[in-house]
């Protein structure tokens, strides 16, 4: 594990490098949270991120949908008087007081936000996907698909966080306007930090509104909840620190002068005054916790393990966060964006990639083999292979005994069900051709022990096979 590897062999030859303007946020010598979270996740996701152009490879439904509730949040406070209508195309203020929305009622916030109605805001979300993925793209990029009818499936748990962040927002307020998905560089014991502030109310409350539970994953320790989380120690670290350097910052926060001056970094970092919220939009579930000098400690680690195991360019991959992770994806080639994921992890695929007239196979067949090759091939386009499945023969007492290694780099897509019907008919073919019974073993913990494995199991049991195994004999005719 201690061996040094250089860029172009943990890269393995891939496109996508900008090695240049990634090695000078390094010079700059500013971390930021989504660096600590993505190293702590997996070191081998950390290098992409840092040498990988983002704009080149997809994003996943996932991903998009996340990106598109966060950007349409600060659509809600564009307030819309209904006796003066809009007066400016982003309006910050309204009402007889010309009130910023942070400074309504609930009363107030119900008739003057852009959408006064929960529901009418869900629909106006949901539509918005709807318009935006319609070609398969968002933010200029490809989307990669989870599974066939998850546009849809999107829509609604879109529409479903909408409604409820417009009544977590009724319920406690607006955010401070100007710190809606801001982001601020505090430094801390020589190291200078970037941290995203999703939404901050005054009352001394970080929001942190997502469409999903918290994601505690966030350091080498991996803590089991939001209370041991070291992004939530790092934002509420900046918040304390921000409200005692910046006067401004502390009156837009409703900070007090006395208490923020406490802050200081030498009698109290943390406040404990200072709350985190978490809302699960799509559950309307809300978690809350605060922090105290004693969590710093586990923050530091976090920090002084990445600068670390970075210095020494180990940047090996974590399997375990393959299921979640961002370059699990399938580009629209049919080759998977990081070449080092987990065997079998199931990955999100461009979206002709569902197309049952799409997906082809051949077969090419020789004495002691047959060789299947499963691609995506959509007309005027060039085919891509993303399968492979060979068996071989081995003959013993008057028997062909057949067993053979499957791989694809779209599992869970219906591409193994194709390879196994066309590798089912292959072998009764071989058995008539030879006269000899086939005794075929198809390998399941090794090659379909994967995603999609409950609907293969299905089609090996409608096939005949038991156990994994099928025996062949010759027909008649």
């Amino acid at each position: 594990m201690d061996e040094k590897l250089t860029l172009e062999q943990l890269f393995e030859g891939r496109l996508y490098v900008n090695i240049w303007d990634k090695e000078k946020e390094e010079i700059e010598g500013v971390m930021t949270e989504s660096d600590l979270r993505t190293f702590a996740r997996c070191p081998y996701a950390y290098f992409l991120k840092k040498h990988a152009s983002m704009t080149r490879t997809p994003i996943s439904a996932f991903a998009a949908m996340a990106l598109m509730f966060q950007q349409s949040r600060k659509s809600l406070f564009n307030l819309k008087d209904e006796n003066t209508g809009r007066l400016f195309p982003y309006q910050h203020r309204a009402g007889t007081g010309w009130k910023l929305a942070e400074e309504m009622t609930a009363e107030e916030l119900r008739r003057y936000l852009a959408i006064p109605d929960p529901k009418k805001f869900g629909k106006a979300l949901k539509g918005k996907w709807g318009y935006f993925v319609s070609n398969n793209r968002y933010a200029n990029r490809d989307i990669a698909w989870s599974y066939e009818k998850q546009r849809f499936a999107a829509a609604l748990h879109l529409a479903k966080a909408a409604k409820h962040y417009h009544n977590f927002v009724v319920d406690n307020g607006a955010p401070v306007l100007g710190f809606i998905n801001d982001m601020e560089t505090i430094r801390f014991e020589g190291n200078m930090f970037n941290v995203r502030f999703p939404e901050i109310r005054r009352g001394m409350t970080i929001d942190d509104p997502t469409l999903w539970g918290f994601n505690a994953a966030d350091d080498f320790e991996k803590p089991r909840s939001i209370n041991e989380s070291s992004l939530v120690t790092l934002r509420i670290l900046a918040y304390c620190t921000l409200a005692h350097d910046m006067d401004i910052f502390r009156m837009k926060w409703g900070v007090p002068d006395e208490l923020a001056e406490r802050w200081d970094g030498k009698t109290l970092h943390l406040g404990p005054e200072v709350s985190y919220r978490h809302l699960n939009a799509i559950a309307d579930e809300t978690t809350e916790t605060r922090r105290s000098e004693e969590d710093l400690d586990r923050f530091r680690r976090a920090v002084e393990h990445f600068q670390q195991e970075v210095s020494r360019e180990r940047f090996y991959p974590n399997p375990k966060s393959c299921g979640s992770c961002q370059y699990n994806a399938i580009d629209l080639l049919g080759e998977a964006v990081c070449r080092k994921r987990k065997k079998g992890a199931a990955a999100p695929v461009p979206a002709h990639f569902f197309e049952d007239d799409a997906r082809k196979t051949s077969a090419h067949i020789s004495r002691d083999s047959i060789r299947l090759v499963g691609g995506i091939e959509r007309e005027g386009k060039d085919r891509h292979n993303v399968a492979e499945y060979e068996v071989t023969f081995r003959e013993e007492e008057g028997t062909l005994h057949a067993r053979g290694n499957y791989d694809c780099s779209a599992r869970g897509i219906g591409m193994e069900q194709l390879m196994i019907r066309r590798m089912d008919e292959e072998l009764q073919k071989a058995t008539n051709q030879t006269r000899m019974p086939v005794s075929h073993d198809i390998g399941w913990e090794h090659n379909f022990e994967f995603a999609g494995q409950k609907k293969i199991a299905e089609l090996l049991t409608e096939l005949g096979y038991v156990d994994g195994k099928k025996n062949y004999s010759p027909n008649d005719d």
